[in-house]
């Protein structure tokens, strides 16, 4: 199974990216991290209790906490037979990264989605007309994720090329269709798709 993390902050266009590339390319499926901390917080296992405490704490969650979910979903869809897992947003910190790659080895790739702040903020400020609006989305709070996002996503991303994986920057800057085809670009020249 190739595994390809897609790192960047909030509205980089992460998700849109990875949620287009499984409707047309069916041998990917997504595994969203975040979705699979927040599913195990709700069933209020000792484990997502354990999660929903960690998260009222801090900002990332600590490698241990995460490689034993991941490692969950690794084995499910080697189960299933996955062949292209597109992993959104994960790792999302040195001590993630390195986790990785004690446990897991190199990515076949990790794409790092990279946009202005004014982009990245129009993009946050937009999403309050939607139903994944948060209440904070204010200019100067999306600026302040934003910042944060960066603290732990570079240093992550430091780890991955300190350890020679493969990791390629693509500006999301543009329109929706012109990062798409960087993407899909980029994976083709790995022949991932």
């Amino acid at each position: 199974m190739r595994i390809i993390h897609f790192l960047g902050v909030p509205g980089a266009g992460k998700s849109t990216v990875v949620n287009r590339l499984c409707l047309e390319h069916p041998l990917c499926t997504t595994l969203y991290i975040g979705q699979i901390v927040r599913e195990e917080i709700q069933k209020q296992t000792p484990l997502g209790r354990e999660l929903q405490l960690m998260l009222s704490q801090a900002n990332v969650l600590p490698a241990d906490a995460i490689v034993p979910l991941f490692q969950q979903e690794i084995k499910r869809h080697e189960a299933a037979r996955t062949s292209i897992l597109l992993v959104d947003g994960f790792p999302r910190s040195a001590d993630q990264a390195r986790a990785y790659l004690q446990h897991f080895g190199h990515p076949s790739l990790t794409l790092c989605l990279t946009a202005s702040t004014e982009v990245i903020t129009e993009r946050l400020m937009a999403r309050q007309q939607s139903a994944t609006s948060r209440l904070d989305d204010t200019e100067e709070i999306i600026h302040q994720r934003i910042a944060k996002a960066w603290e732990h996503v570079q240093p992550g991303l430091d780890v991955y090329i300190e350890n020679n994986c493969k990791v390629e920057t693509i500006d999301s800057s543009g329109c929706f269709d012109e990062v798409y085809a960087s993407v899909t670009g980029v994976l083709s020249k790995y022949e991932i798709i």
